[in-house]
């Protein structure tokens, strides 16, 4: 850290006072009484990551959109970008790869329904949310030969942009989005958050339950996510300013993890949650105008004490997080000669 130019300024000074006056300081002049800024300690460093495994699989590497997401085998899912008009899921089974597929909608459905996001339950089963033409959400479920086997109409409330989909444990649906610039007053920019059944009839709404930040009276591209994980324990984890929220189903906070960052230049930008730990990814504020190595701070979901203060492995194509277990730590997929690469990287 630099000394401050004031600081460097009244050392000086004292200097050729002291010098003027035979190296005495004169008796009849009070010393300014400035306060002295203290330096601040250099942020904390993040503990590189040590790949512990790197295979390079059978299946041929191709665009897709967004983060891939996992079920509890470490099967990864995510949508190919073969084309904007089709509402598609591809799974890259772990460990087996022959059981890799592509889950679809029909043709006809594709064309009357357009992609919002995709969420996998913890056993494997993927869904996808999709607005039609009505401006209605559904939610599309696979069976495990690819075939459509539910569509479950939201009930939501009108003027509302959904991005993101999670499936618990027992199949209950979260969706999380924001209310749109045409709502009422009160409700622009707000975040909103609820529970649905697989029959898409809204089971709870969280929002009316705790705070969901609002980040603009003019919402936008801009839009801060809303980072809400499902964990094994059955808890929503919600990342605050200065606090993790561990959040039951009912919609009751159950305990609030609080928290300083290590390095005041990052901010908290998504959570993953697993097997009594939680994974914070931490990315440097956009308003610094340039763009830090991510970090991951892992903390215990309990009590909130540091498991760990990673960054990104060195000297490594480590690819996209996927998924974050205790047992694995964490899973990135990535491609090397023309083929998917899935990299893991031990906690310990």
């Amino acid at each position: 850290m630099v000394v401050s130019r004031f600081v460097s300024h009244l050392m000086g000074l004292s200097l050729a006072l002291a010098t003027a006056s035979g190296g005495q300081v004169s008796q009849g002049v009070a010393a300014p009484n400035h306060p002295v800024p203290q330096r601040k300690a250099p942020p904390r460093q993040a503990v590189p990551l040590t790949v512990t495994s790197s295979k390079i699989t059978a299946v041929p590497a191709f665009a897709y959109y967004g983060a891939p997401q996992c079920d509890v085998d470490g099967n990864m899912f995510f949508r190919p970008a073969f084309s904007q008009d089709d509402v598609a899921i591809f799974k890259l089974a772990q460990p087996d790869e022959s059981k890799s597929r592509m889950f679809r909608l029909s043709p006809e459905l594709s064309h009357a329904n357009a992609f919002l996001a995709l969420a996998v339950s913890p056993s494997g089963t993927p869904y996808v949310l999709t607005q039609d033409r009505e401006d209605i959400l559904h939610v599309f479920s696979f069976d495990s030969d690819g075939e459509v086997k539910g569509d479950a109409k939201l009930d939501t409330p009108d003027h509302l942009f959904a991005y993101s989909l999670t499936v618990l444990g027992n199949e209950t649906l979260l969706l999380v989005g924001h209310y749109q610039r045409d709502a009422p007053e009160n409700l622009r920019g707000k975040g909103y958050a609820a529970l649905f059944d697989s029959s898409g009839r809204m089971v709870r709404d969280l929002a009316s339950k705790f705070s969901l930040e609002r980040a603009s009276s003019d919402p936008g591209p801009a839009f801060e996510h809303i980072a809400i994980s499902y964990a094994p324990d059955g808890n929503l984890y919600l990342p605050k300013a200065d606090a993790i929220l561990a959040i039951s189903q009912t919609g009751e906070v159950v305990r609030r993890l609080r928290f300083t960052i290590p390095d005041p230049r990052d901010v908290a930008v998504d959570l993953m949650a697993a097997n009594g730990l939680v994974a914070v990814e931490l990315g440097e504020s956009p308003s610094l105008g340039k763009e830090a190595p991510t970090k991951y701070w892992v903390l215990d979901a309990l009590t909130g004490r540091e498991y760990g203060y990673f960054a990104l492995p060195e000297n490594a194509s480590h690819g996209v997080l996927a998924c974050f277990t205790r047992e694995a730590g964490f899973t990135f997929l990535g491609h090397e000669k023309n083929h998917f690469r899935v990299v893991t990287a031990a906690l310990r």
